[in-house]
């Protein structure tokens, strides 16, 4: 049996092809040249033959570019096909050379890899993904979080706002000793779920861990073009907890038992609204005869504003020699226990953040003015209509100012016979003033 005769020459464009093979005629004992055009269209083989060779490439180079664009075989399509075929040469478009069969070859071979069609973009996306992360620099979380403390610090963010940074960084460092590359969503929600604190604490973290995802980012640490896997993490919603508020009666009783910077403490946050943080940054030279000058740098807010001194606030201090520097030598903590125990000592059960939340209530209902109250608490009007209003009467409000020293501002600032000793437990003590 003769082999099958190879084509001389093959003719491709987009993946259609048109083989030419020499196919000579003989007649009367002489040989007379001749081609064949063999291909394929609508499904059925067809021949054409050509007589030079010139001629052959020239008719075989215009089949197959009407086979590549669908022309040679139109009429053989359905309605249906022909609109399938169209959408997809215009897709094809978009990629120069890569022809319609070329495509639908690559896709089914993929297909091989994945379940469905929709799959297959998916992987193609995480593939993506995946190399942009081998190309960024690479840092590990430890070094990640010391840079970008580094960077609030140079940017002049609060000391506050630092030291829950650092508190909320420790933890996750900690827990995570790898590339922040190589940490994903699921990774980042695990380890939210695992902490044992309250809705409002967990999204607290979730916000600084975002933060520092976004720092990395744009550092070259994640892909630009990507959203980080941190801001896919859930939030979580904290559910809304009821105002707790101090009686004007727990006020006085509290007062009267307390002495020295104790009391001071107390009667700063009841009658100036002052934050915890804020009274234990509080220098003496803050106060002045009128107003209680809050910095930026000690504000929650990094606003400045002044505080009025109301006669209530101003009995208490006149009950106290003034220094110089710090009021209180003590962090926010230990000075939130110092409060704590106060009101206990008194008799009094302890409520949290009760005596800003006090301040806010009484100085709300006493003079009907959101927007003042909201530039003395150094808050948003929104917040102090949503929190406090008509939690307290006008009745109620004037009652919480009108709390005063058993003894008054003129007989306190003489000189006063040395106290009998308290019984024990009833003094909460309070690091001294600062020199």
């Amino acid at each position: 049996m003769e082999p099958k005769p190879a084509a001389i020459e093959t003719v491709t464009v987009k993946g259609a092809s048109v083989a030419i093979y020499y196919t000579p005629t003989h007649k009367a004992g002489k040989e007379y040249p001749g081609h064949t055009l063999v291909y394929t269209e609508a499904g059925k083989r067809k021949r054409q033959f050509v007589t030079s060779l010139d001629k052959a490439k020239e008719t075989a180079k215009s089949i197959a570019r009407q086979l590549s664009e669908g022309t040679g075989h139109v009429q053989a399509l359905t309605p249906e096909a022909v609109a399938d075929y169209t959408a997809a040469i215009k897709l094809l478009r978009q990629h120069p050379g890569i022809h319609l069969t070329e495509a639908v070859s690559a896709f089914t071979q993929a297909l091989a890899f994945v379940p469905d069609t929709s799959s297959v973009v998916s992987a193609a996306k995480f593939f993506q993904e995946e190399n942009q992360k081998k190309a960024v620099k690479q840092i590990s979380v430890e070094k990640l979080v010391e840079e970008f403390l580094a960077a609030k610090i140079s940017a002049g963010k609060s000391p506050r706002y630092i030291a829950e940074c650092k508190s909320v960084l420790k933890r996750f460092k900690s827990s995570f000793r790898c590339n922040i590359a190589g940490i994903t969503t699921a990774d980042l929600q695990g380890y939210l779920d695992r902490l044992k604190i309250g809705p409002r604490s967990r999204d607290n973290h979730r916000v600084t861990i975002v933060t520092l995802f976004s720092h990395a980012r744009k550092r070259g640490y994640l892909p630009r073009e990507i959203s980080t896997e941190a801001m896919h993490v859930d939030r979580v919603k904290a559910p809304p907890s009821a105002v707790e508020i101090y009686q004007p009666a727990d006020l006085a009783k509290t007062l009267a038992h307390a002495e020295g910077l104790p009391q001071l403490a107390v009667a700063l946050g009841a009658f100036s609204g002052l934050r915890t943080a804020e009274i234990c940054r509080l220098d003496w030279k803050e106060i002045g005869p009128e107003y209680i000058t809050v910095a930026p740098e000690k504000a929650k807010t990094s606003a400045r504003r002044l505080v009025p001194i109301l006669p209530s606030l101003k009995a208490f201090l006149d009950l106290q020699a003034r220094g110089i520097g710090r009021i209180f030598k003590s962090d926010p903590t230990r000075f939130s226990t110092t409060i704590t125990d106060t009101f206990r000592a008194a008799g009094v059960e302890p409520v949290h953040n009760g005596l800003r939340h006090s301040f806010c209530t009484y100085r709300l209902a006493d003079i009907q003015n959101t927007a003042q109250v909201a530039l003395e608490a150094g808050n948003s009007p929104v917040m102090l209509f949503k929190h406090y209003r008509e939690l307290a009467t006008k009745k109620e409000g004037k009652a919480w100012f009108t709390v005063a020293p058993e003894k008054s501002a003129g007989a306190a600032k003489k000189t006063r016979p040395a106290r009998k000793p308290r019984k024990s437990g009833k003094v909460i003590p309070m690091p001294a003033q600062a020199a």
